[in-house]
């Protein structure tokens, strides 16, 4: 699997297994129900818009062997903003904690969900303190 972003940033591709395939569409009404209720009604939504998935089949016309390959295009949350921080969430305290100080190859730090929910920055993405516990 991978994740790669466009040549000019702007969109990230993921190719995705079969399994998040179908967890994918078996929550793609309800979110695209959201995204388009937070469209209409011009609320902002902290969720990254998909803006397709396409199924790519390659075919070897030798052997007339075929590969498939599931692929998602979402904008880039990052396209032309600074950023301070950034948080990789999967919605677990399990092993999600990192050394703030560790950066990576690139020189960048990219913190869990414990460092989110142990940090200051909570408030910054609309959580309050007694809502902490809820998140916990």
């Amino acid at each position: 699997m991978y994740c790669i972003c466009v040549s000019d940033d702007r969109f990230i591709l993921k190719e995705m297994s079969r399994l998040e395939m179908q967890l994918f569409l078996g929550f793609a009404p309800n979110y695209f129900d959201y995204i388009q209720r937070c469209h209409t009604s011009r609320q902002p939504t902290l969720l990254g818009k998909i803006v397709g998935v396409y199924r790519i089949v390659y075919r070897n016309l030798t052997s007339n062997a075929t590969l498939n390959s599931n692929l998602l295009v979402m904008e880039n949350l990052f396209y032309s903003r600074s950023v301070t921080y950034k948080f990789d969430l999967k919605g677990s305290v399990r092993n999600r904690m990192v050394n703030p100080n560790a950066a990576d190859n690139d020189g960048e730090i990219v913190l869990l969900d414990e460092n989110l929910l142990n940090s200051k920055y909570l408030c910054v993405v609309g959580v309050t303190r007694s809502g902490r516990h809820s998140v916990n």
